[in-house]
């Protein structure tokens, strides 16, 4: 089962959960006795037992994914013992509802976060450290730019991902037009090339970043990048920007 599809079925128990246990309330609130009586305890015990499957399922999840919050009270075996007060068993019914209502929205953020294998998650703190130490210092409102992109991108906003990320290819690849009077994309990288800024290492990813955001999602309606063209944009605009600065062009280019 793909991690998305566990959220979603996580999701629509609890959902679920929520309206066995409204009902319940409701139910438990029409009696005017000041104590639960066994069938209402019964009951409870029922909704214990599901409960603690869904808060089992829940927080293991929140682990994986490294949620720090933990949710969901633990059930108390107070409530299921006789003679207890209808109104405490209510308050805390209550509250398990609000534990549950949290949990929704935390697992609907999750479905929507981006989860990347170790290696693409080292190579993302990679670059956004060298963004920090690299390029803000001497292009900040590029880096800016950059950071943001990698913020949406996180939040599993990918289109305005690349969106961001590619405002900056436009400004800088319309500099190096200004200063290699090459109009053409391929020419310019071509210039680029030349002049030492696409290096064996990063010359893949700079090309796609490039013709990816130029050919297709600058141009083309109704486009919208997986994960890895997201990645590809997003990290090749980074090491562009990087290997210019490195290499002394920014000045040239007057960034």
């Amino acid at each position: 089962m793909s991690r998305d599809i566990e959220l979603q079925a996580l999701n629509s128990e609890i959902t679920n959960f929520l309206e066995d246990i409204a009902e319940l309330i409701k139910e438990i609130s029409q009696d005017s006795s000041s104590v639960l009586m066994m069938k209402e305890r019964r009951q409870l015990e029922l909704a214990r037992d599901r409960y603690n499957n869904l808060r089992s399922g829940t927080n293991s999840v929140f682990e994986e994914m490294q949620v720090s919050k933990r949710i969901l009270l633990a059930f108390q075996s107070y409530y299921l013992t006789p003679g207890v007060e209808r109104t405490d068993a209510l308050g805390f019914l209550r509250r398990i509802e609000t534990e549950c209502d949290k949990a929704r929205v935390i697992l609907e953020g999750l479905q929507k976060r981006v989860v990347l294998t170790s290696d693409k998650q080292k190579e993302l703190e990679t670059v956004k450290d060298e963004i920090a130490k690299m390029i803000e210092p001497v292009a900040p409102l590029y880096a800016h730019d950059l950071q943001q992109s990698l913020a949406e991108f996180s939040e599993g906003h990918l289109l305005a991902s690349v969106l961001t990320a590619g405002r900056t290819i436009d400004v800088l690849m319309d500099k190096v037009e200004k200063a290699s009077a090459q109009k053409t994309t391929e020419a310019q990288l071509d210039y680029l090339k030349v002049r030492g800024i696409l290096d064996e290492k990063t010359e893949g990813y700079i090309v796609k970043a490039v013709k990816n955001y130029r050919n297709v999602y600058s141009h083309t309606v109704g486009s919208s990048p997986e994960i890895e063209d997201c990645l590809i944009v997003v990290l090749g605009t980074s090491k562009l920007l990087k290997n210019i600065i490195k290499g002394g062009l920014h000045t040239e280019l007057q960034l």
